[in-house]
């Protein structure tokens, strides 16, 4: 369902114009950061906000 989800999104994110899609996952989450790096996208940044330990990664598709 999340593969369907995910093409549907993208289609429709293609459609409206956008040139650049990125994603943002925690990095405790190691399915989601799975997937995404299975799709494509790359890490660009990674941070830590004030008064939490896990470290949120931005990705964006190659």
């Amino acid at each position: 369902m999340g593969e369907q989800l995910y093409r549907r999104a993208l289609e429709h994110a293609h459609g409206q114009g956008a040139t650049t899609i990125e994603t943002v996952v925690l990095a405790s989450n190691e399915d989601g950061l799975g997937f995404a790096e299975a799709h494509g996208f790359v890490e660009f940044d990674r941070y830590v906000l004030p008064g939490d330990t896990v470290a949120y990664i931005d990705l964006r598709l190659a």
